[in-house]
């Protein structure tokens, strides 16, 4: 069903941005199969999942905040991309408000609540 390679290990490699640790969510290994939505998964559960982390470790540096910004807005165009090929506008919309926008917030507001 998800047409993994036969010799794929459920392993993931952390990565250290400026002094932190960020540790790829559990599953971030199968975008290495080949299944439908296979591109949706990887920015679900690789870049959305990464953009997440940062924004709630690096929301109040300053000099990250452009950085990040341009990296909502980049994940927020392949995003509505994809997520259009299976749902309809309004569900489109509703994931981008409640996943991507809010991380702009948190970016503009620090001290607002990350959902």
């Amino acid at each position: 069903m998800l047409k993994c390679p036969k010799h794929l290990k459920p392993t993931i490699t952390p990565t250290v941005i400026d002094s932190f640790t960020y540790i790829p969510h559990k599953d971030a290994y199968l975008k290495s199969c080949d299944f439908e939505g296979k591109e949706l998964f990887k920015l679900i559960m690789e870049d959305l999942h990464m953009l997440e982390w940062k924004v709630s470790r690096f929301r109040f540096k300053n000099e990250m905040k452009d950085e990040l910004m341009n990296e909502i807005k980049a994940l927020a165009v392949k995003m509505n991309e994809a997520l259009s090929r299976y749902y309809f506008a309004t569900d489109v919309n509703e994931f981008l408000n409640t996943k991507i926008f809010s991380l702009k917030r948190a970016l503009i507001e620090p001290f607002a609540v990350l959902a």
